[in-house]
């Protein structure tokens, strides 16, 4: 019997052992990088290889993102979504033209990729975040702090 409460006692104060995790930005700006591609593109594959190639770094964040536009065409990519097309066409600024593969850094296209990255500009972060995240039983909470100018605080 004794075993059995010590374990309903333990189970009953969630709230005591929460869950805590707190991060800050630091005084880089990672590089955002994304890839649109798609399996029925027979130019994705050294793109692909290419993204999943970079250096696993905090100052690098690599992102993949499969279309669909490819799909009408006979060989439906499983991971292909709309929304992903829809997305390059927006960061596009209308153009009115997609292409695959297509590598972006910090939002501008960035037709050289098999040359590498292009150069890291010196542009510090505008705004720092500090961010607390805390999980018990039932509940997950956020505290963000930002300095500087951050948008939608």
């Amino acid at each position: 019997m004794r075993p059995f409460l010590i374990v309903l006692c333990l189970g009953m104060t969630p709230a005591a052992h929460a869950a805590v995790c707190t991060s800050s930005s630091g005084d880089t700006q990672a590089r955002l990088i994304e890839l649109y591609t798609s399996e029925g593109c027979s130019s994705c594959p050294p793109a692909d290889h290419w993204l999943s190639a970079l250096p696993v770094s905090p100052d690098i964040v690599p992102l993949a993102y499969h279309v669909d536009y490819w799909d009408r065409l006979g060989w439906r990519d499983p991971y292909g979504q709309a929304t992903f097309s829809q997305r390059q066409r927006t960061r596009n600024r209308g153009t009115g033209w997609v292409y695959t593969p297509q590598v972006m850094v910090d939002g501008d296209d960035w037709r050289y990729w098999h040359r590498g990255l292009p150069a890291a500009g010196s542009d510090t972060p505008s705004a720092t975040l500090h961010l607390t995240l805390t999980h018990s039983r039932d509940q997950i909470g956020t505290r963000k702090l930002c300095t500087s100018s951050c948008a939608n605080s």
